[in-house]
């Protein structure tokens, strides 16, 4: 059943991680503090970009890119 919706569940999830990681800016949080995760390398670039103009120290990546590392903050 389709009700229209060009979204696809990845691309909502993703939608719902970048909002996130604006609200955690918005209550305070420092930009490095903070990490954006999306599943496919496109979505990076475009949350990276999306997130620019407003806290270009937030780290954006896939799983893969953040194994490893330590970020107060994930969404």
């Amino acid at each position: 059943m389709s009700n229209g919706s060009k979204m696809t569940g990845t691309s909502v999830l993703v939608s719902i991680n970048f909002l996130f990681g604006v609200f955690l800016l918005i209550l305070g949080s420092v930009d490095a503090d903070i990490g954006v995760i999306a599943p496919y390398h496109a979505q990076c670039m475009k949350l990276k970009t999306a997130l620019r103009s407003i806290a270009e120290g937030v780290k954006v990546g896939s799983v893969e890119e953040f194994q490893g590392q330590v970020c107060p903050r994930i969404s």
